[in-house]
């Protein structure tokens, strides 16, 4: 992500827009160093990313054919909803 690209998204997020700004208000009252912002961003994604891959995966049937899906997402277009809202990886 550059910074024209994060400037971007923190006009136009709502919600991108309150998360930096309350990252900034810690930052601001000295509770956490910005190094510290960043490694606890880095660690709560990886534990994302592991919580997410130990979750069961299987193929299913549906009416559009076979997919991949969650055990949990019994309806495809449930499935394509929920990937539609991850965020973008490499940004």
């Amino acid at each position: 992500m550059t910074y024209e690209t994060a400037q971007r998204r923190y006009v136009d997020d709502p919600e991108f827009h309150a998360l930096v700004a309350h990252l900034q208000s810690l930052i601001g009252e000295l509770k956490f160093t910005p190094a510290e912002i960043r490694e606890a961003a880095t660690f709560a994604g990886i534990r994302f990313e592991a919580q997410a891959s130990a979750r069961p995966r299987y193929v299913h049937e549906n009416r559009q054919g076979l997919s991949l899906g969650d055990p949990s997402v019994t309806h495809h277009s449930a499935s394509v909803e929920r990937l539609q809202h991850l965020p973008d990886v490499g940004d």
